[in-house]
C-alpha cells in the first residue's frame, strides 16, 4: 500500500462560438455525475476531468474503446501486438506494464475491472452503445477507492427511450473484421459485436465476441428500476518477445518458445439498480452485482535464452457487489449545500489451478507438441471489501462551490495455498482513510466567455492486487530470481 498527496491549481477559459444566421450558439456546462458521485456541472468541478459525448466520439476515425480514449489529455496507450488489440494505459505517469491497471473503468456506474489484477478488456463494449465518456484523471481514490490512483473513466451507455438501431462494420488488413449492433426500443435494448484479426506477426490471431442489454422494468417520477448485463468471450494467440537479431531477420516471426502461448476467457455480469426520490431535495440509490469469469490461459517463462518454461493456468473468479448512496439537499444552512453518503461492499472469490505444460530448450520446443500435463500449483484466494465514503458541497456565493469529504476502505485478502505445495496460507489487510479537500471559483461567466479556476488537495492510495499478492507461479519466480 502506498499513499500520495496531490495538489493541483488549473484554470479553464471556455470561449467558443459559432455564427449561424447571425446568431451565435455556445457550448452548455455539461452535466456530469463521476467527479462528486452525483449530478453536478463540469465547469464547477475540482478535479480535472474530461467529457466526451456521442456526437464528439462519431466525428473521430475510431473503431475501438482505447481509440477513444487516446484523444483525451494526460491519457497515453501504448499497444502490446502493435495493432492496438492489447492496449496498456498510462494514465499521467501511472503505468502498471500489463500487470495491473490504476484506473477504475465503470459502465453505467459499475466496475469492470477483473477480480486478480485490476485489469480491464477495452474490447468488452463496443462504441455503438457510447452514450457519453466521464474521464476523470489524478488523486480518485478519496471517493473511488484503490483502484482509481490514477483516475476514473465512467461510461454511460446508450438507453432505450427512443427507437434507434444502428449497423456497424470494419475490414481491413491481416483480415481484421469488425461488427457492432445496437438496438433499443422503448426501454429496452441489446447490443452486441464480433471481432476477427489474423494479426501481423505469426501466432498472433485474436477473436473477441460480446453481448448486452437493459431493461427499464419500473419508470415514473420517484421510483427507477433497471436490470442490466454484460457478457464477453475473448480468445487469442500470443507470439512473444523477439530477440534483437531474430527482430532483424524478421518482424513478423514468433519464437518457437511461445507456439503454444494463447489466452480465452468469457466473463459475465449482471446488476440490478434501483433509485428512488422524494422530491429535489432528498434521494436514494440501491445496486446488487453478481458477477463470473472463467479464464484458461498458457504463458511461457524464459528463465534463459536458452531455456524456458510452459505453464497452463485454469482459473475462475467469482464476485458479489453492493452499493447504497443517499443524497440530500440544502440542509439546515441557509446557502445552497449537498451532502452524499454512500456504503459499498463486495466478496470475491478465485480459483487458480497452474498445470505444467512443456520446458526446455529451444530445438525442443521446435520439434515437439504438448498437452496439458500434472497440476503445478493450485489456491484459491478471497478478497472482501467495505468502503464508507462522504462528500459535502457548499456554495456559500454562486461563483464559490467548496467541496469536503472523504473515504474510509477496509481490505481483506486471504489465500489458502493446496496440494502439492507445502506453505502456510497467507493473508493481508488493508485500511486507509482517504481525505479530499477541493474549492472552485468562477472569476468570470458571460455570454461569450466563461472561466473558471479550481484547487484539490487529498490523499490517495492502491492495494496489491490478489495476483500481485498471491499469484503461486510469480512468487516462485522470485524465489529463484527470475523478475
Amino acid at each position: 500500500m502506498r499513499s500520495l498527496l496531490f495538489v493541483m491549481l488549473s484554470s479553464y477559459i471556455f470561449a467558443q462560438e459559432i455564427q449561424v444566421d447571425s446568431t451565435y450558439i455556445f457550448e452548455t456546462d455539461p452535466i456530469i455525475i463521476t467527479a462528486e458521485r452525483y449530478h453536478s456541472f463540469k465547469f464547477k468541478s475540482t478535479a480535472s476531468l474530461s467529457v466526451l459525448k456521442e456526437e464528439d466520439i462519431a466525428l473521430l476515425p475510431i473503431i475501438k474503446l482505447t481509440d477513444v480514449l487516446e484523444t483525451a489529455p494526460g491519457i497515453a496507450i501504448m499497444n502490446q501486438d502493435g495493432l492496438g488489440e492489447d492496449p496498456i494505459m498510462n494514465v499521467r505517469g501511472f503505468y502498471g506494464g500489463g500487470e495491473a491497471d490504476y484506473m477504475l473503468v465503470l459502465v453505467d456506474g459499475r466496475p469492470l475491472n477483473d477480480l486478480e489484477s485490476d485489469i480491464v478488456n477495452w474490447n468488452a463494449l463496443p462504441i455503438s452503445n457510447i452514450q457519453s465518456m466521464e474521464l476523470l484523471k489524478g488523486q480518485s481514490s478519496s471517493l473511488y477507492g484503490n483502484i482509481a490512483l490514477a483516475g476514473v473513466i465512467n461510461i454511460r451507455t446508450k438507453q432505450g427511450e427512443d427507437h434507434n438501431t444502428r449497423l456497424n462494420f470494419w475490414g481491413g488488413s491481416y483480415n481484421n473484421y469488425r461488427a457492432e449492433l445496437f438496438f433499443g426500443l422503448n426501454n429496452f435494448k441489446i447490443y452486441g459485436s464480433l471481432s476477427k484479426l489474423d494479426g501481423y506477426r505469426d501466432h498472433a490471431n485474436r477473436q473477441n465476441q460480446t453481448f448486452g442489454g437493459s431493461i427499464k422494468l419500473v419508470q415514473n417520477d420517484t421510483h427507477n428500476l433497471q436490470l442490466s448485463l454484460i457478457n464477453y468471450w475473448t480468445s487469442f494467440d500470443i507470439p512473444g518477445p523477439l530477440p534483437g537479431r531474430a527482430l532483424d531477420q524478421n518482424r513478423r516471426h514468433a519464437s518457437a518458445f511461445y507456439k503454444f502461448d494463447q489466452s480465452g476467457e468469457r466473463k459475465h455480469k449482471i446488476w440490478i439498480d434501483w433509485s428512488w426520490k422524494t422530491n429535489q431535495t432528498t434521494g436514494i440509490n440501491l445496486s446488487l452485482a453478481g458477477e463470473y469469469r472463467k479464464a484458461d490461459k498458457i504463458a511461457t517463462l524464459p528463465f534463459t535464452p536458452e531455456f524456458a518454461d510452459t505453464k497452463n493456468r485454469l482459473m475462475t473468479t467469482k464476485r458479489v457487489e453492493a452499493y447504497t448512496q443517499f443524497f440530500v439537499n440544502d440542509i439546515i444552512l441557509p446557502v445552497k449545500n449537498t451532502l452524499t453518503f454512500g456504503i459499498e461492499g463486495s466478496t470475491g472469490k478465485l480459483n487458480s489451478d497452474y498445470y505444467n505444460y512443456f520446458q526446455g530448450n529451444l530445438d525442443d520446443y521446435q520439434s515437439s507438441f504438448a498437452e496439458r500435463g500434472d497440476i503445478s500449483t493450485r489456491g484459491n484466494g478471497a478478497r472482501d471489501a467495505i468502503a464508507l465514503y462522504l462528500h459535502y458541497e457548499l456554495q456559500p456565493i454562486q461563483s464559490l462551490r467548496l467541496t469536503l469529504g472523504g473515504r474510509y476502505d477496509w481490505i481483506s485478502d486471504v489465500y489458502e495455498i493446496l496440494p502439492p505445495s507445502v506453505t502456510d496460507n497467507l493473508s493481508a489487510n488493508h485500511k486507509t482513510f482517504s481525505p479530499k479537500l477541493g474549492l472552485n471559483y468562477n472569476y468570470v461567466e458571460k455570454s461569450y466567455q466563461k472561466g473558471n479556476i479550481y484547487f484539490n488537495l487529498s490523499r490517495s492510495f492502491k492495494a496489491p492486487t490478489l495476483d500481485q499478492l498471491y499469484d503461486q507461479l510469480c512468487l516462485s519466480c522470485k524465489m529463484i530470481g527470475y523478475q
